[in-house]
Formats: C-alpha cells, structure tokens, sequence
C-alpha cells in the first residue's frame, strides 16, 4: 500500500456515519458455504476482496494506534460491506473460507490467523450485550454459557473477587451491619456484578488463565469474568482455525480436482507476511552465529541468542523460536546439531542432549515426525506467545515492561534518546519500535523498514552490511587503481 493509513480517512473525505458496522453478529465460520451457485469471476473477486481487507487491517495495525486502527478497521468493513445484509453475510463466510483454502499450505497462514483474530476482536468490542447473548447462543457448540442467577448466588463471593479483586479487598474492611448480619463482600458483590458478567466453560479451554490465576475451578468447570470473555473466545477462534486448516490439507487434494481453476488462483496470490522463507538466504556455520548476533538479529532472537548461552537452556517455546530462525538464516542440521549441543553441554551431557533434545532439532528441519519442515515464526505469532514464567525468555521484548526494556537496551548499548523513542514508540506497536531499534542499529539506512518477520529484519540486516562491504570495495579498488 503505497499511500500512508494516516491519510485515508481525508482521502475519503467521510464523515463518522461511514464508520457504521453491519449489524451481523461475529462470525467464527464454523459453517461452510456453498460455492457452487458462485461463478469462478465471483470466488476471485471475494476472494481479493477478503485479501485486501487483511492486508489492511494488518498495516493499520502497524502503523497506526489501537483506536485510530479501530476506526481504520470499520472504514475498511463499511466498504468491503453491502446493503443487503444477507448478501453481506454471505460474502463474509464465502470469502473467509476461500482464504482457508487458499492460505492452507502457503507460508501466510499464520498471517492469515493473526488478522482474522484482529477482525473478530473488533467486531466483539462494537456489538451490544444483547447481541453478544445471541453470538454465544449460536456458538454454543464451544462450551462457552452464560451464568444462571442460582449459579451466581452459590459462588458469589468467589465470582467477586475475579470481576474486581482491589473493590473485594476493599469489602474485606467493612463491618458487617448488626440489623441484617449479611457478610458485607457478598452484598457489595450482588450490587457490583450480576451473573451475565460471568462466563463458564469446561476447564481446558482456558489453560493460560488458569496459570495466571484468573478463573474459579469448580469441579471440572471454570468460571471467567466478563473482561477476559474476548480473550477466551478469540484463542479458541484461533484453536479451531488450526483445527480447520490441518482438515483442510487432509482433503486438500480431492478440493482442488473438484476447483482446478480455483486451486491455479491461489497459486497466483502474492505473500502478504512480509517473508518467503525459501533456501537462498545463504548459509551461516555456528561459529558466525554469535558475532552476527549483535549485527543482525532483531531484539527477540538476541535475547534467545543470549540467554542460551548465559543459562545454557531454553524452554520449548525459546528452543522453537530460536531453531526456526536459525533455520531459515541458513544454518544447515549439521552445524545446528552441534551448536545446540555445546550450548546444553552447561547442563547436560552429549549423551543427554542425543536422548532428550536431539529430536527437537531433527524434528524442526522435517526429518522426524509428519517430515514438516517448520518455518520461522512471524512477528504476530511471536508477540502472541507470552511467556508463562521467569525461565521463559520467548515471545517479544517490546511488550515487556518499561523499565525491563529500558535495561535490556542499555545492556546493548542503545543512548538514551533512542531508548526513549523506542519505548514511545512501543505504545503503538511492538513492531514500530522493532523498526526504530533496526534504524539505530542501521544508520542511514534506505529500507524504510516495517518488520512483520525477525527473518525481515534479519535479511535486510545482511543487505545493509553487504552494501557497505560492496562500497568498502569499490573504494579500495579505485584507490588501487590510482596507485597504479
């Protein structure tokens, strides 16, 4: 997109009516369409259409901030709408499935997740209670339910503490009144909350908040809070996307005899991640991976980089982060066998490391398992994968805490005008102070960068250096030439 989001809405020359969002309820497209009354000009244009709308919504998310990428986001609906409701309904499903088909064994796929996640939390913060009731109604099917009064009464106390722990503490000091002998948390509970602020769900779908001590667990159920409902729904939105396109590969075959023209379309679609992973990003041994590190490496792989070697251990989700990387810059299995075992060697023997870890690195370059080779993790995955405790050291440094951040930046060695524009800019996107980070470390660079791919940052890292090498050159030839 050539032209900047910031200036769409005057390019437009709208006023605030064209924000207005159909009145169709959140779509977790569980259903699928039938694409047999379409004609193959309709499916291409739905299909685009949909292409262009994600394509979007994921540059108005990094460049913009949350609510100007709100607004962004309901101009871009309002046009990719229609009149007639149905018809919008219709074109929604269709288009949203036509880019399963297409994204499900393109390297965009995890992309193509992430802005789909990014639409449906939009439509669920812009929809009124009753029409959340009636989207839970109608997904019911992924064990979500709403609380009944009787279920409120039972467990109030509890369910208090989870919608406002501070105001809980609060009715912790207050005497009880000696006319009705109530506890007063539980009537300051029935007046703070009442039990539609309250989901409840089997247990496993909400691993992540169980860790961070956010639900109630009550014989195999657990009940949410209704400012954790959006999270709980979108990672589920998520699971059965993934669920969705591995069955979509299983029958990738016989879909493509029966649409030859479609599957052809696809094809011809352009990348949208912002990387094509492919083997000609050159090879690296190693021994160059710890200089090139501070040369290089976007902040994220750094930190995995260097925490491997001060600890001598990653958890799984570091170890994947960092092999897949390591991968994709061109470190063969080889030489990523070796380097992961000397890097162990602090806490475990080589004989440990062949028992417990050596499958990790086989099974990241497609020689054990399905014989997939796993590619590098785009920067919306990366930054979705928070991690769970102190020892885990994956995920994106830019979402950590100010003062976390402006320590790990001054440890490499960053001036304090550029740490301030970075963690600023962190206020907008993780990826916008990725960006900032990758300028400093790059000075008078042409790139213009806009990193949606630690692999982004990292090839245009090795162009930068190898132009200046490629100038070095030319100047100690000509000098040379001068001499002659």
């Amino acid at each position: 997109m050539a032209t900047s989001l910031r200036s769409i809405n005057k390019q437009q020359n709208v006023d605030d009516s064209t924000t207005t969002r159909k009145h169709i309820l959140p779509n977790l497209y569980c259903t699928l369409p039938t694409l047999e009354i379409l004609n193959m000009s309709q499916l291409e244009s739905m299909c685009l259409s949909r292409l262009s709308l994600l394509k979007s919504i994921s540059l108005a998310k990094l460049e913009l901030s949350k609510e100007q990428c709100n607004q962004q986001i309901g101009l871009l609906l309002k046009a990719f709408s229609d009149r007639d409701e149905e018809l919008y309904q219709s074109k929604d499903e269709t288009s949203h499935y036509l880019l399963r088909l297409a994204m499900a064994n393109s390297s965009d796929l995890e992309w193509f997740i992430q802005q789909e996640m990014l639409l449906l939390r939009y439509r669920l913060e812009n929809i009124t209670i009753e029409q959340f009731q009636q989207f839970l109604q109608k997904n019911a099917g992924f064990g979500w339910s709403v609380l009944n009064e009787e279920e409120f009464q039972l467990n109030a106390r509890d369910l208090f503490y989870l919608y406002d722990s501070k105001l809980y503490k609060r009715a912790l000091g207050v005497e009880k009144d000696t006319a009705d002998n109530e506890d007063p948390v539980l009537r300051i509970a029935k007046v703070s909350c009442v039990y539609s602020d309250f989901l409840k769900m089997p247990f496993q779908e909400v691993s992540q908040l169980i860790a961070r001590k956010k639900v109630l667990l009550k014989r195999g159920v657990a009940y949410i809070a209704k400012h954790e409902f959006h999270d709980v729904i979108i990672e589920s939105f998520r699971s059965y996307l993934i669920f969705a396109m591995d069955r979509i590969r299983e029958e990738y075959q016989r879909i493509a005899e029966s649409y030859p023209h479609l599957s052809s379309f696809f094809r011809s679609l352009p990348k949208q991640s912002g990387i094509a992973v492919t083997a000609n990003h050159g090879k690296i041994t190693a021994a160059e991976i710890a200089p090139i590190s501070r040369q290089s490496f976007p902040m994220c792989m750094r930190v995995m980089h260097d925490g491997l070697l001060k600890m001598g251990k990653l958890k799984y989700d570091g170890r994947l982060q960092f092999s897949t990387f390591l991968k994709a810059i061109g470190l063969s299995y080889e030489d990523a066998i070796g380097y992961w075992k000397s890097s162990f060697a602090k806490r475990v023997s080589g004989a440990e490391f062949d028992k417990e870890y050596a499958y990790m690195v086989r099974h990241t370059y497609g020689l054990e398992g399905k014989g997939i080779s796993y590619s590098p993790s785009s920067c919306a995955k990366i930054i979705s994968k928070v991690p769970k405790n102190s020892e885990e050291i994956h995920g994106c440094p830019y979402v950590w805490s100010q003062e976390k951040l402006e320590q790990r930046l001054r440890d490499y060695g960053v001036d304090d005008i550029t740490i301030n524009e970075i963690i600023n800019a962190t206020q907008i996107s993780p990826n916008l102070a990725c960006g900032k980070h990758f300028d400093y470390l790059h000075k008078d660079n042409t790139f213009n960068i806009k990193v949606n791919h630690p692999n982004q940052f990292y090839d245009s890292s090795r162009e930068y250096y190898k132009k200046l090498k490629d100038l070095e050159d030319a100047k100690n030839a000509a000098a040379e030439k001068l001499q002659q």
